[in-house]
């Protein structure tokens, strides 16, 4: 269905919660946000849960950048990202 309509709401609601159902969370974090970006009110659930996952997905991110930045670096640890 995404294929033939792109940007239709239940398509990327439903895309978004077979993602997250088969433990394919980044696919279902991409589906939950482009619905964020394309619905506007408040009037349906979806959105709202909708809505919250992507608010969850960025505080994640943002903890784990704080805590990698903030982290003291381990001995013997290549330093500036190499490998």
């Amino acid at each position: 269905m995404l294929k033939i309509a792109p940007n239709r709401f239940n398509a990327l609601y439903g895309a978004a919660n077979a993602a997250e159902a088969a433990g394919n969370t980044q696919a279902a974090n991409e589906y939950f946000h482009k619905l964020t970006q394309i619905a506007v009110g408040d009037e349906r659930p979806e959105l709202a849960t909708a809505r919250k996952d992507v608010e969850a997905t960025v505080s994640q991110l943002s903890t784990e950048i704080a805590r990698r930045v903030l982290e003291p670096p381990r001995p013997g640890a290549p330093v500036g990202g190499a490998r």
